[in-house]
């Protein structure tokens, strides 16, 4: 693998600390039409779902699915840019939502997009990764790099 993805990952990882850490240290309330920014704790999966599991059940598997994500990312060759750049956006993500597991007990969201679910920095880096890893599955982004 390359250092491009490590790198990329540190500072992806980095912002979403960090936007969290500013959210959460000022108590950031701010809105603007339909998009608001205030704290909320998912103690659940995307959309809150499984927010009744133990918080310890959750964190097993968001380790494992980060080890999953790990092998596959070391396993991609030349010429697959789309599932690099959108599997580094997904790792970096995955890894932001585990760090909050780990040390506040749930995720920490804080963008309310009108009646949309809220979500954060690392939410938007792994719906982001998806699209870009399917867009250059169906050709539409270019794969070679």
């Amino acid at each position: 693998m390359r250092l491009g993805f490590w790198l990329a990952a540190i500072v992806l990882v980095f912002l979403d600390r960090l936007v969290k850490w500013i959210v959460i240290r000022t108590g950031l309330l701010w809105q603007m039409g339909f998009l608001k920014i205030s704290v909320v704790y998912n103690n659940g999966i995307a959309f809150g779902l499984l927010s009744n599991w133990p918080s310890w059940v959750l964190i097993v598997i968001n380790f494992l699915l980060i080890l999953v994500l790990l092998s596959v990312l070391l396993g991609i060759k030349r010429g697959q840019a789309p599932v690099l750049i959108g599997g580094t956006l997904i790792f970096s993500g995955a890894i932001g939502n585990f760090i909050d597991r780990l040390f506040v007990g749930s995720v920490v969201d804080y963008i309310h997009l009108g009646r949309f679910p809220v979500f954060n920095l690392a939410d938007a880096m792994i719906s982001l990764g998806v699209a870009v890893i399917l867009l250059g599955e169906f050709g539409m982004i270019s794969k070679k790099k």
